[in-house]
């Protein structure tokens, strides 16, 4: 039998996965649209790897990759490879378990996946939020960067501040 699926946001049943495997289903209250895959866990890989290390003294930030290869009941092999931070294996997976993943959905595309259950063992592992990417660094950074140029501009030093480059700018047109 195969198992049902829950919306992880509101835990309304959103129905039971197809008898290939997957299922990509919308949530009728909270209008998320999620994607699942089910199957038998055929082989898995994982290593830790160092996000930033400054010194021996200093605390270090670290970053588990995983590969998982599931083989769905339809005979499928669908090949999942995410990341979680720490050093330690918190994915409860093992091979030849029978484990469900499920993902959010944008459009036919995965987004971002939400939870590991491990249905030969009855244990569910929750990902944390994701590790930020350069791109999301960058624009973080370019949103701070604006946000201060303006607080700047609002609070009068940007009036200093134009004011001096002026001044020396147009001392420098006079001497010629």
């Amino acid at each position: 039998m195969l198992p049902s699926v829950r919306c992880p946001s509101c835990s309304r049943s959103l129905g039971q996965i197809n008898a290939d495997g997957q299922i990509q289903i919308d949530c009728p209250a909270c209008r998320r649209s999620y994607g699942v895959v089910y199957g038998k866990v055929s082989g898995r890989a994982s290593r830790w790897e160092t996000v930033l290390y400054l010194t021996a003294k200093l605390p270090s930030l670290y970053k588990r990759r995983y590969e998982l290869r599931i083989t769905t009941p339809g005979r499928d092999l669908k090949v999942l490879k995410f990341s979680t931070l720490g050093r330690g294996d918190r994915v409860p997976v093992r091979l030849g378990d029978r484990i469900s993943l499920l993902y959010a959905m944008r459009g036919s595309m995965m987004k971002k996946l939400i939870s590991v259950s491990n249905h030969t063992v009855g244990k569910t592992y929750r990902l944390p939020q994701p590790i930020p990417t350069t791109g999301t660094m960058f624009r973080a950074l370019g949103t701070l960067s604006v946000a201060l140029f303006f607080c700047v501009l609002i609070s009068g030093y940007g009036f200093w501040l134009t004011t001096a480059l002026g001044r020396n700018g147009l001392s420098s047109c006079h001497s010629r």
